[in-house]
């Protein structure tokens, strides 16, 4: 009786190797030039931006895109033209919302910026935001004369009640911006530090809408013979303490500032201490945005 050969041996043995290496580059080569050619040929957003072809989503992306920019730019003039570009792009988009968080992002950052302003009061007029469109005449954020007046006026209803000298002290201080674009300082020296057993003040313009928790870099750098040194805030209702057991740096959150309300805050240290025979500043912390 002849012998029965099943299928799998009818399959000749070489047909049933894997591909060689040389094929299987051949292949990757080949996928690989499709797939840059794909890539070659496609239009980016950035190429359709200008032309009559863009999309919605082509904004959406350069808004993004200019928005990213504007936190790591430094220049003011050419942040504040990135906040204002991404706002407009994301009008155009139909994101009312987004352009409006936009502006108060830049506005955040550059509150000197009245072309920010400008547009950030049309756009609330325009949602039907009045409260928020009230919100942005705060004297705090106007310049000159009139925000050192009004600065003044909130220090002395909060710190100032029972010291009658209080206000002609504060006048003999310069009124700068800590570097955080927002805080207001009061009352420090060269180089934001405390100086000569005075305090230093700052004064946190809030939200419009939301609270805001403001965080701080606190610095002592004094000799071990100094050490500890205590460094006390003071708010209208809260207090932080921290002691400098050792020299170095510290971060903090100053208490939260209700929406539509101002932080006021005073800065003390228990003792001072003097850098160097070169330096005979009695010092006491330094204070410094985190961003």
């Amino acid at each position: 009786m002849p012998e029965v050969v099943s299928p799998e041996k009818w399959i000749d043995p070489v047909s049933r190797k894997w591909p060689s290496i040389g094929f299987l580059y051949l292949l990757l080569a080949v996928g690989s030039f499709g797939v840059f050619f794909s890539w070659s040929v496609r239009v980016g957003w950035y190429e359709r931006i200008h032309t009559s072809a863009k999309t919605m989503d082509d904004h959406i992306r350069w808004a993004s895109y200019l928005e990213g920019l504007a936190g790591d730019i430094s220049g003011v003039s050419k942040k504040t033209a990135f906040y204002l570009d991404a706002a407009q792009l994301r009008e155009w988009a139909g994101q009312p919302a987004q352009a409006i968080a936009v502006l108060e992002r830049g506005l955040y950052f550059l509150p000197d910026q009245t072309a920010i302003r400008s547009k950030l009061f049309e756009l609330y007029e325009r949602s039907g935001q009045k409260q928020k469109a009230v919100n942005l005449t705060h004297p705090l954020f106007s310049g000159g004369e009139q925000r050192r007046k009004t600065v003044f006026s909130l220090l002395v209803d909060a710190f100032g009640h029972n010291d009658p000298d209080f206000v002609n002290r504060l006048t003999e201080k310069s009124v700068s911006s800590l570097g955080d674009g927002r805080t207001i300082a009061i009352g420090f020296g060269s180089g934001m530090w405390t100086v000569d057993d005075k305090p230093g003040y700052l004064v946190v313009p809030g939200f419009p809408d939301k609270r805001l928790s403001q965080d701080l870099f606190l610095s002592c750098y004094a000799g071990d013979s100094d050490l500890p040194i205590i460094v006390t805030v003071t708010g209208e209702r809260e207090k932080l303490v921290h002691v400098f057991q050792e020299r170095g740096r510290v971060k903090i959150t100053l208490p939260s500032v209700a929406p539509g309300s101002n932080g006021l805050f005073m800065i003390t240290t228990d003792k001072q201490w003097v850098p160097s025979d070169n330096d005979n500043r009695k010092l006491g912390v330094h204070i410094q945005p985190t961003d």
